[in-house]
């Protein structure tokens, strides 16, 4: 589990790279913007941007402790009915 949530995030990250690499390409190929204006703009972008990956690496981190939460319940459920077992048999 461990290694898929490693995994998601590996994946999560370089979508994220993948995106502010095309905004960036973007904003460089249109030269008839003003060096300020395009400055602007991608500053704008760049904090747009890194609210939205926050909140989306905010919320997979979320998702993976919820998941390794449910596992370590459903171990402790199962432990603890195997030990009921086990003491039936004795």
């Amino acid at each position: 589990m461990k290694q898929n949530h490693k995994t998601e995030m590996t994946e999560l990250t370089s979508d994220q790279t993948k995106q502010w690499m095309a905004h960036s390409k973007q904003f460089n190929k249109n030269k008839q913007i003003p060096s300020a204006e395009r400055e602007r703009r991608v500053r704008e972008l760049k904090s747009q941007s890194v609210k939205k990956f926050t909140d989306q690496r905010l919320k997979l981190s979320n998702k993976h402790g919820k998941q390794l939460e449910k596992l370590e319940l459903d171990q402790k459920e199962v432990s603890t009915r195997i030990n009921q077992q086990i003491d039936k048999l004795v």
